[in-house]
C-alpha cells in the first residue's frame, strides 16, 4: 500500500512538471510569426491559462438582440468602429471608460427616434426596462462599461436619473425593440400573449456557438462547422479564407483590413494586401464550439472583424486625468525619507 501511494505521488509530480513546462510561468505560449510581407501588425498572441479558460467559460457571451434577433455580442473588441468613448468623471480626477447605449445602437444603424423599449437583463432573472422616451431624454446618461476597462464583463451605469422598474449591475443580455411588439412587465417578468419572454434564457439554452463575423460593426454571419461544410468545400479539414469571403459575398479587394479577435484581445491584424493572400487558411476543430483556428496561430478565434474603411473611433487611448488632482513628483531622496517615517 505504501509503494502504491509513493508511485501515485511521483506520477502526479511528473504530470505537474510537464504542465509547467508546456504553459510556462505566465501561461503564455510562444508566438508563431507569419511572413512580414503578409501581416500589417501582430499586436498580441496569447493562449490563456487554464484558470482563465474556466473563468471565460463561466462568464460566457453577452448577446445583443434587436426585435429579438441576434445582432452581436457586447464585448469591447466587437463594438461598432464608429462608437466613441464617453468618459465619466470619478473621484480624484480619474475618468471611467464608458459607452452610451443610444450611441451604440445608432452606430448599428438604428435612429434614436425609433427606439421603443430597451431591456437589460441582469442577475437573478431581473430585467431593467427603459421606455424609449426615457432613453432619449437621458441621452448619453445611460451607459455601460467593461469590468477591466478594455475587457471583461459589461456592467450597467447611469449618470442621470432614469425612470425604470429596477436597477442592475452586471449585464447578461441586451434587447432593443424597434418594430416588434414589446412584452408586458408583470411581477418582474416579461410576458407576451400569456407566454413568458426571456431572451437571456433563450441565449443560454441555444449556446450561440461559432465565430461571429462583422463588416463595419454589423453582424454578417455566425460561422460554425455545420454551415461551413454546407457552404464551403474544405481541403480536408482546412478552409481557405478566400472561400469564406465568397460565401459571405464580400469582395476582398474592397476591404481595408481585418482583425481576428480571441476573447478580448486582438490576436492578428491584417491589411488589405494580406487579406488577398491565398495561403491564409483556417480550420474548425471539433469541440471548439465553432470557433475558427488559424493555421499559423494555435489559438481559437471568437470573432472576425472586417473593415471596408478605417475605424474612426480610437477607444484604446489612455484615460484622462485632471492635473489639479495629480500628485507632485518626488525625488528619490524624498521618497526614501517618507518611507522611513512611515516605517
Amino acid at each position: 500500500m505504501r509503494l502504491f501511494g509513493l508511485s501515485l505521488v511521483l506520477m502526479l509530480a511528473t504530470l505537474t512538471a510537464c504542465d509547467t513546462t508546456t504553459l510556462g510561468d505566465d501561461g503564455e505560449q510562444a508566438q508563431r510569426a507569419l511572413p512580414s510581407s503578409t501581416i500589417a501588425a501582430v499586436t498580441r498572441h496569447i493562449e490563456p491559462t487554464r484558470r482563465n479558460r474556466r473563468r471565460g467559460r463561466r462568464g460566457g457571451m453577452v448577446p445583443v438582440f434587436v426585435d429579438e434577433q441576434f445582432v452581436g455580442a457586447l464585448r469591447f473588441q466587437e463594438l461598432p468602429p464608429e462608437l466613441e468613448v464617453s468618459w465619466a468623471p470619478l473621484d480624484e480626477g480619474y475618468h471611467a471608460r464608458r459607452f452610451s447605449f443610444v450611441n451604440y445602437f445608432e452606430a448599428l444603424g438604428i435612429p434614436a427616434a425609433k427606439m421603443r423599449q430597451l431591456h437589460i437583463y441582469g442577475g437573478r432573472s431581473r430585467v431593467l426596462v427603459i421606455e424609449g422616451q426615457a432613453l432619449r431624454q437621458a441621452g448619453d446618461g445611460i451607459q455601460f462599461q467593461f469590468r477591466h476597462g478594455m475587457g471583461g464583463k459589461p456592467e450597467y451605469r447611469h449618470t442621470v436619473p432614469v425612470d425604470a422598474n429596477t436597477s442592475i449591475d452586471r449585464i447578461g443580455a441586451v434587447a432593443l425593440y424597434v418594430n416588434k411588439q414589446t412584452p408586458t412587465l408583470k411581477h418582474g417578468r416579461l410576458y407576451r400573449d400569456g407566454q413568458r419572454v426571456s431572451l437571456l434564457h433563450r441565449a443560454r439554452s441555444s449556446r450561440r456557438r461559432g465565430t461571429r463575423i462583422y463588416l463595419d460593426g454589423k453582424l454578417l454571419q455566425t460561422l460554425s462547422r455545420q454551415n461551413a461544410r454546407a457552404a464551403m468545400i474544405p481541403d480536408g479539414e482546412t478552409y481557405a479564407l478566400s472561400s469564406l469571403f465568397k460565401w459571405l459575398d464580400v469582395d476582398a479587394h474592397e476591404l481595408h483590413g481585418a482583425r481576428f479577435i480571441a476573447r478580448d484581445e486582438i490576436a492578428l491584424e491584417l491589411d488589405a494586401t494580406a487579406l488577398r493572400q491565398r495561403f491564409l487558411d483556417f480550420t474548425l476543430p471539433r469541440r471548439s464550439r465553432g470557433r475558427m483556428r488559424l493555421q499559423q496561430h494555435d489559438q481559437h478565434i471568437n470573432a472576425l472583424l472586417l473593415y471596408s474603411r478605417p475605424p474612426s473611433a480610437d477607444r484604446s487611448q489612455k484615460a484622462p486625468r485632471d492635473h489639479k488632482f495629480a500628485r507632485p513628483r518626488q525625488s528619490k531622496a524624498s521618497r526614501a525619507i517618507r518611507s522611513r517615517r512611515s516605517s
